[in-house]
């Protein structure tokens, strides 16, 4: 993707968190650190600086959200999904192109749905354009593809394939059988199965569904695609309830022609409306598991992977029903968290930026932004630096987007 260096024009609407890098910003007196192990402390120290900028995207309750560069204008653009109420059900969808870090709406194509639409995003029919995968939140599945300007057309209905349409289904696109073309895994409930697919492309847009190869379904669940065991292709990390109505989180690995295997059994542990995230956080060249949900309380877990297997590495406590990202927010080439929660005091509801130290060890600062929001991330204005979406439900049940401004030297 080519690079932009953009002149950005911005409306400051608050400082958010006061250092970066031991440096003290603004009219704020330096506080001491608190401690790494209990992300809730309401103190306003830390190793990155943001603001919270004027925007024009619509709040929405129950957001979904994804950034891509739709237009292959070489800046990301934003589509959401959501409702303007916490009761409403009818949902609608916005999609924003970012002119010089900014986000105007347009008409893209992309119809509204119900109040719980899941959105995957990647190039499906082969053509190096952005394509979406949308679920209405009412069991139609569907692929849109983009002509290159940002503009989508429908092409091709799930059920057309034999797939099975999910009411609000956990969704990823790679290629798990390495013949170059993007695939599709989703697993959710359509009542009154559980089930996991993998819809393989063959070509245009057009998916074929092969079963579960080995996989089990989950539903109210997260999935998600990665190389967890180094052999250069796509494992699978699933997460949710199980036909039993069990809490699970299991891997399986791939041979490399679409084949899993359970491995690891028992090694890592269940969550209620679970939100996953997989990436390197000690850069030892092995994929961590970072799992956020519920389970008697709410947790952030991460698991490190050994080589071997995983063990508890680091978790934090106290959170709500979440969803998570991850970015190098401080620009120090390792993988910082981010992660809307709450403590178990209404006033220590946070936006939570868990900045990797490096040794699994983390500071924890926090966005002056509370509720269920779903959290993406990315360069926004072509500064070489991760900005912040939140798209959701605030505490008091309010519509919410807010925009966050990366301004760590």
């Amino acid at each position: 993707m080519k690079k932009y260096i953009t002149i950005i024009v911005f409306t400051a609407l608050a400082l958010s968190v006061v250092s970066c890098g031991g440096l003290i910003h603004g009219d704020q007196k330096a506080k001491p650190e608190f401690a790494r192990d209990n992300p809730f402390d309401p103190g306003n120290t830390g190793p990155a600086l943001f603001r919270e900028m004027s925007t024009t995207i619509t709040p929405l309750c129950h957001g979904n959200a994804a950034l891509g560069d739709f237009d292959n204008d070489g800046d990301l653009d934003l589509i959401i999904t959501g409702t303007l109420t916490i009761s409403a059900i009818n949902g609608l969808t916005k999609t924003y192109m970012n002119n010089n870090g900014s986000f105007t709406e347009y008409n893209s194509g992309i119809p509204d749905g119900g109040p719980f639409a899941s959105l995957a995003v990647g190039n499906i029919n082969g053509d190096s354009f952005i394509d979406i995968y949308y679920t209405s939140g009412d069991q139609t599945n569907l692929i849109f593809t983009n002509n290159g300007s940002g503009m989508f057309a429908f092409a091709f209905a799930l059920s057309n394939a034999g797939a099975t349409n999910f009411y609000s289904p956990a969704v990823a696109i790679g290629d798990v059988n390495g013949d170059g073309s993007n695939d599709i895994i989703q697993t959710g409930q359509s009542s009154p199965e559980i089930v996991a697919q993998i819809l393989i492309n063959v070509g245009g847009a057009q998916l074929s569904n092969i079963g579960n190869r080995g996989l089990s379904g989950v539903k109210s669940g997260s999935v998600i695609l990665g190389d967890i065991d180094n052999d250069i292709d796509l494992d699978i990390l699933l997460s949710g309830e199980n036909v039993s109505g069990a809490q699970v989180t299991k891997i399986f690995r791939n041979d490399g022609f679409a084949n899993f295997t359970e491995s690891f059994a028992g090694q890592l542990t269940g969550a209620s409306n679970p939100s996953l995230l997989l990436i390197d956080i000690d850069k030892d060249g092995f994929k961590d598991i970072v799992l956020a949900g519920g389970n008697g309380m709410f947790n952030l877990t991460i698991f490190k992977n050994t080589g071997n297997g995983f063990t508890v590495a680091k978790t934090f406590s106290y959170f709500t029903q979440t969803f998570l990202a991850s970015c190098d927010i401080d620009n120090d080439g390792d993988q910082d968290i981010i992660a809307p929660g709450a403590g178990i005091s209404g006033d220590w509801q946070k936006c939570f930026i868990h900045q990797n130290n490096g040794n699994m060890q983390f500071t924890s600062l926090n966005l002056n932004e509370n509720g269920y929001v779903k959290p993406v991330c990315g360069d926004i204005d072509g500064d070489g630096k991760q900005d912040i979406i939140l798209v959701g439900s605030g505490t008091t049940s309010t519509p919410t987007a807010k925009v966050y401004k990366n301004y760590c030297p």
